[in-house]
This record gives C-alpha cells, structure tokens and sequence, in this order.
C-alpha cells in the first residue's frame, strides 16, 4: 500500500512573445495484493488538489490570456506485473505487466478523458547492494489520442540497511495529434526509500524535466480560423513524499 503526494512546476516559451505556466498538485493512492507466486495485482487512483495552466498568448490570439483548472478524483488504473524470471539471490531477472487506467473521472473533472492500455517489459540485475534495470512501456490511448512511449534506465544502490537510493532517467516520446505536433520528454528523478520499521517506508523524490518544442495548433479566436504557435522548449521541476507499507 503506498500514499503519496507530489507537486510539479513546468514553464516555457511561446514563440511570439508568450509564456505558458503548468503546476499541478496530488496525491495517488494505491494498493497491490499477490494472489499467487510471482503475481501481483495492484490498484490506483489520484486525487487531484490543483491542475492548473496560465498562458499568456501572442497578440494574434484572442484572449491573449487563458487559465486552465481541474481537481478531483482522477481515472482508476488497475495494474498486473508478473515475475518471469525471479531467483531469490544475485542474477539476472524479467517481468512483464500491463496497467489500464479506466475513463472515470472523465476528462473535465482529473480525468485524461481516454482510455489507456501500458503494456511494460522489465529487467534488471541483483548484485549484492546495486540492482540496475531497464523497463520499456508504451501506452496506447482511445478516442484519437496520441500514443507515448516511456524508456527508462536506472539503479537501486541499498546504501545502508534502512536507506536505498534510486537515481532513474526516462525518456518519452509522445506521437503528434491534430491539436500539436510529436514531442519528447527527458526527466531524471532521484528516490530514496527510508525504512521506518518492518514493513513501513518513508519515500521521497526530486526530479528535473525538459519537454522538447512543438507546434500547436489553436483557434486565434473563439470559432475562429487555427494558429500555427509555437510553444519552446519546456524546463519544470518537482517532487513527491510518501509511505509505503507492505505486509
């Protein structure tokens, strides 16, 4: 069982002379239950205190000013990883999974509004105190959505019995839509996972983001003709404390 909450910051440039400003706020609940050797079911859903954008548009689009907010409960995504390859000492081992998260906030409430389908491929290497792993895991989404595809490597370093760190860097790649052009994303984060007692951690992250440009395409009034804009490269930044109990 693990209760988080994280908070993230994303600014960029628009080309033109704009700015666009992302902070977002939640907190993501989540419970896993193994029902047989090497099989884990989990479920999660986030609540959302503040999902919110401020865009300050060139003069050509009208309102040069616009605000964005949601908050609420968000989509439950139901997850199933399964240990393909698990000895219990040092060596090498694989596992696969694949979460779904289900349109039920819907897509004005938290909601991303589709329906999300994230196969995942996993495998790393025990070596006394140090694992260093790979994972692959697309995502294919519903009702015209672009698909992402997520590459991270990383390692667990057991610094002392109670203490592991996790330095991690991922590398997404979003497809275009009608409404913007393909983009990536780089982030590397940095956990630590504390153990409190048996069974309870404390767990805690910073990460640091890059979103590559891309055009976008709006409307220069409402029900107007779209706008070609360009949005630059996005920098952001954010973190995340929680516990994590397992039994």
């Amino acid at each position: 069982m693990d209760v988080s909450y994280t908070f993230q910051h994303q600014e960029r440039n628009i080309g033109g002379g704009g700015k666009e400003y992302l902070n977002t706020s939640a907190s993501d609940f989540s419970l896993g239950v193994g029902l047989i050797p090497n099989l884990e079911i989990d479920f999660s859903v986030p609540y959302v205190y503040s999902d919110h954008s401020k865009t300050e548009f060139p003069s050509d689009i009208t309102p040069s000013l616009q605000y964005s907010k949601v908050d609420g409960v968000g989509d439950l995504t139901v997850g199933a990883r399964y240990a393909i390859i698990a000895p219990k000492g040092d060596g090498f081992r694989l596992a696969a999974g694949i979460d779904v998260t289900f349109d039920t906030a819907g897509a004005k409430n938290a909601g991303n509004g589709t329906t999300d389908i994230s196969p995942i491929i996993a495998a790393s290497y025990q070596s006394k105190n140090m694992k260093p792993y790979f994972a692959y895991q697309p995502t294919f989404r519903n009702k015209n959505a672009p698909d992402r595809h997520d590459i991270s490597i990383g390692s667990h370093f057991h610094v002392t019995d109670s203490l592991i760190l996790n330095p991690k860097f991922n590398v997404g790649i979003v497809g275009a839509s009608s409404a913007t052009t393909s983009f990536e994303d780089y982030t590397f984060r940095l956990s630590a996972y504390y153990k409190l007692m048996k069974g309870l951690y404390l767990t805690s992250s910073a990460n640091v983001r890059i979103e590559s440009g891309q055009n976008t395409f709006i409307p220069s009034s409402p029900g107007g003709s779209l706008e070609d804009v360009r949005f630059d490269t996005a920098t952001g930044y954010g973190g995340t404390v929680g516990l994590y109990f397992e039994y």
